[in-house]
């Protein structure tokens, strides 16, 4: 009878779960994820061995939010099918909202191994900037036909270069696509050399139009003999044939070799030294009748043979006043490795000079700069020039490894003013303005109550802070807050229970707060710096520094934000993502206050009145993704820096609230729209990024492979970097723009 009843009741059960199947993908598919959970949970009962459906489950638990529930059901269906890879893939991407980023990379690579097929994955970990991931693909690529046969190629050629030296010529512009990990710069440098500055179908300034430049050297600072040869070889060695060689010293046998070498060239000389600096007044005669510019070179150092044809090109062609250089080094074996610049930062360099000891300078200039405070050769003096130089003129970076240490050294950058890298100012303002912090939150009253703490604990003076929740869901925080927060705090709860608009939310809250500063923030997140409110305070002093960011990280101590890069790969991404929060970075990027493109606005500091001048966020167009970047790039129009300073840190539970975009059909397709809009609004503007040297290339994460770059890529950037100010923004004259935005919320 038994089996008899199960039998007849076989078809019931499958129509039920057939149309419980029907009713949960339907939700699913309208995004009513509660829904869709409670559907999917019967149906997995009736069919507990469906793994499937038990990932579904868990996928309708995590987008509504019930973190804990999806991981148990995660394990659940693994616990039954280990091998299934999609469950380690979905249980990553629940590990990764959550912060876990070590464990989800752990549960990736599960799925990659259980599936080496599983694109998504592989992509997921690229993106995530997994180094084992992304050697793997290297590997991958290079077995089939990459390195290995390019450089067979190259040797092959090497072989027969006088039969094909048209080949060889053209050989860097059809490989410059290929990229390599930075480790394996020495083998780039075997495909690679630096190109001439000008090509043979360019014109050629006649000898009346063409510069002088002059080699200064500091022999005592340079006393290994076999460096110091290598150097006067370099020097003499040049392409470009009007130049000097000045070689300051006191060293016997400096002098017998300089002597001896000026006997054959008369373009070389030796002025003698004194203990400390050679005598001003011949060396400054010197300098102005031998040369148009000057090459100063760091210890140890030496020119590549194109070196001083970059400089007369560059000097030519842009106007410049001064230029800096990217450098390698190279040991006894002769194998290189890089050190890799970037623009000139006055910000950066007022505390640290990361830009080299490598210098070309327009002597006139450098005489109008200098006047007679130019008494020694000391590499301080040259880095003071270089401020001078950047400050009052212009300074172009040449992305070219044109100097050479034959030590194998490489210049990390040296102190010089008030601090160095990392280190909070000395100068505090003496009269601290208020600041008034605009949270918008929904239902996230734990995260919001820790970020709240933590601005008032480590505030310099707390009573001058103003914090706006602006609360966009249904939870009520005013009674909470009171309970939590000293009574001293000045909380205000504004009510705008709309649809989530960042924009508009973000707008209410500073048409209500009183401060005369502005400080924009995510509810998720937790302040580290100490008197962060007086270092806001202070950069927002300066009527050049219209906007300013911090450095966020993730809860690994990760980076999550240390500014934002333009034209990556058609769009924008977080500078230093997921590196290492003490990772010093390319040109101590990651730990130094710089000039950006744009800062994120989950803490995006401002003038309340450049604000509203502005015009406030664009509601209307970029409710959500693209209005802090559009904000920055108003300023910058006005002339204004944009500023990012790992001076003030804090942690930040990235889309802990609301999700991730990718992950959502319907949001990664409301990114898009909001990005063409801003393609629109700044046409070109998203396709340029002063601060990314061109040998980086644009593949998985910033800063993750090199390549060598054409030499249209070289004159673009070098062409950039010497404007006056590279982060100029012009959009144009016929150019329409949107309207923002207006009007008030529904309730307040």
């Amino acid at each position: 009878m038994r089996l008899l009843a199960r039998a007849a009741a076989a078809p019931y059960r499958a129509i039920k779960f057939v149309a419980l199947i029907k009713a949960a993908n339907s939700a699913r598919d309208a995004r009513r994820y509660v829904e869709a959970a409670n559907l999917y949970s019967k149906a997995s009962a009736l069919a507990p061995d469906r793994i499937g459906l038990r990932i579904q489950l868990a996928n309708m638990l995590k987008d509504s939010g019930r973190f804990e529930h999806a991981e148990a059901v995660y394990l659940g269906a693994i616990s039954r099918r280990p091998n299934d890879a999609d469950a380690h893939l979905q249980l990553a991407r629940l590990r990764k909202i959550t912060g876990r980023r070590e464990l989800a990379l752990e549960g990736l690579r599960r799925a990659l191994e259980l599936a080496p097929d599983l694109e998504v994955a592989r992509q997921e970990l690229l993106a995530s900037g997994d180094a084992e991931a992304t050697n793997a693909i290297l590997v991958r690529n290079f077995s089939l036909g990459g390195l290995d046969a390019l450089l067979g190629i190259r040797g092959t050629l090497d072989g027969i270069a006088r039969q094909v030296s048209a080949i060889c010529s053209a050989l860097p512009d059809a490989l410059s696509s290929v990229a390599f990990p930075p480790e394996a710069y020495a083998e780039m440098r075997a495909l690679f050399d630096v190109p001439p500055a000008e090509t043979s179908l360019e014109a050629v300034p006649d000898a009346g139009a063409r510069l002088t430049i002059c080699i200064v050297v500091n022999g005592g600072r340079s006393p290994d003999p076999r460096s110091f040869q290598r150097l006067l070889q370099s020097a003499i060695s040049q392409t470009y044939s009007d130049w000097r060689l000045l070689v300051i010293g006191s060293d016997p046998e400096q002098r017998a070799a300089v002597e001896r070498l000026s006997a054959a060239d008369p373009r070389v000389r030796w002025l003698k030294a004194n203990q400390v600096s050679p005598d001003f007044d011949e060396y400054q005669a010197a300098l102005q009748d031998a040369s148009d510019w000057a090459v100063f070179l760091p210890p140890n150092g030496g020119l590549h043979e194109r070196a001083l044809e970059w400089v007369a090109a560059v000097a030519k062609k842009t106007g410049c006043h001064a230029i800096v250089f990217d450098e390698e080094g190279e040991d006894e074996l002769g194998r290189r490795s890089p050190t890799f610049r970037r623009i000139v930062d006055v910000d950066t360099l007022r505390h640290v000079n990361v830009f080299g000891d490598g210098l070309a300078l327009c002597t006139k200039t450098l005489s109008e700069l200098s006047g007679p405070g130019l008494s020694q050769l000391s590499a301080a003096t040259r880095k003071s020039l270089l401020l001078a130089f950047a400050e009052h003129r212009t300074v172009a970076h040449v992305p070219l490894p044109l100097i050479r240490r034959f030590d194998g050294s490489r210049d990390k950058g040296r102190a010089i003013g008030a601090h160095s890298a990392g280190v909070k100012p000395r100068l505090m303002p003496s009269d601290p303005r208020s600041i008034s912090v605009i949270i918008p939150s929904k239902d996230n009253f734990g995260d919001l109550c820790t970020f709240t703490l933590s601005l008032q604990k480590l505030a310099a003076d707390p009573r001058r802070l103003e914090i706006v929740v602006v609360n966009n869901g249904d939870s009520d925080y005013r009674e909470a807050l009171k309970v939590r927060l000293p009574e001293s705090s000045k909380v205000r709860v504004v009510d705008c229970p709309e649809p989530f608009n960042w924009s508009r939310l973000s707008n209410f809250g500073a048409s209500v707060a009183k401060a005369p500063i502005l400080v924009f923030a995510n509810d998720d997140m937790k302040m580290l710096s100490s008197s962060w409110d007086l270092l806001v305070d202070l950069f927002l002093r300066r009527e050049d520094v219209g906007a300013l960011g911090a450095k966020l990280l993730y809860p690994d101590y990760t980076i999550q934000h240390a500014g934002i890069l333009f034209n990556w790969n058609g769009a924008v991404i977080h500078d230093g993502l997921y590196e290492a929060s003490d990772v010093s970075g390319p040109a101590l990027r990651f730990q130094t206050t710089r000039a950006v493109s744009a800062v994120t606005g989950a803490f995006l500091a401002t003038r309340r009145e450049d604000f509203f001048a502005a015009g406030g966020f664009d509601e209307r167009h970029l409710p959500i993704s693209y209005s802090d970047i559009d904000y920055c790039l108003k300023l910058r129009e006005k002339g204004m820096k944009v500023l990012w300073t790992p001076d003030i840190t804090a942690t930040h539970y990235e889309s802990k609230s609301r999700g991730l975009d990718f992950l959502d059909p319907a949001k990664a397709a409301r990114d898009e729209a909001e990005r063409e809009v801003m393609r629109h609004r700044w046409p070109g503007i998203l396709d340029s990024e002063p601060s990314l040297n061109p040998f980086w290339r644009q593949a998985i994460l910033p800063h993750r492979l090199i390549g060598w770059p054409s030499r249209e890529q070289v004159w673009t950037y070098v062409q950039t970097s010497a404007m006056r100010n590279p982060w100029s923004v012009k959009r144009p004259p016929h150019h329409v723009r949107l309207r923002p935005n207006a009007g008030a919320p529904a309730r307040v």
